[in-house]
């Protein structure tokens, strides 16, 4: 007889069922302990990506508003109308929140530092055109 089935004699029926009910038990314990480990990291997961989304989408809105900016800049100088510098003017505001929800939100540092470059590209841009308009208005358009 091997050495197996001399063992599994030994033990009665009812201990051999409490053998398996507790490895059975230990069994489950582990696979819990890893669906939930593997369900901790897919949430995780999700939450970064959804962040990415939402960091790209905040992008996307920059750059519509950095085309609208340039349209109300073709407007004015098409028209000199003081409407056209303040619709740019509140474009360029608008961004400037947006800029700032995205910076709020942004974690690594090589991001904040293109964030930055983003911001004070407009900043000379707007400084630019604002020097335009003024020197059409003391021209006298």
């Amino acid at each position: 007889m091997s050495v197996a089935k001399k063992i599994i004699n030994r033990f009665s029926v009812k201990s051999q069922v409490i053998s398996i009910t507790v490895m059975s038990l230990v069994g489950v314990a582990i696979i819990s302990t890893g669906s939930y480990y593997t369900s901790d990291i897919i949430s995780k997961t999700t939450n970064n990506s959804i962040e990415a989304t939402n960091n790209a989408n905040l992008l996307h809105v920059i750059d519509k508003f950095g085309l609208e900016m340039r349209r109300t800049e073709k407007d004015y100088l098409k028209t000199y109308e003081d409407l056209h510098y303040q619709n740019y003017q509140k474009t360029l505001e608008d961004m400037r929140l947006i800029l700032e929800t995205l910076d709020d939100s942004v974690k690594l540092a090589e991001n904040k530092s293109t964030l930055i470059k983003i911001n004070t590209g407009f900043d000379l841009y707007s400084e630019q055109f604002a020097k335009v308009v003024t020197q059409l208005n003391e021209l006298g358009h």
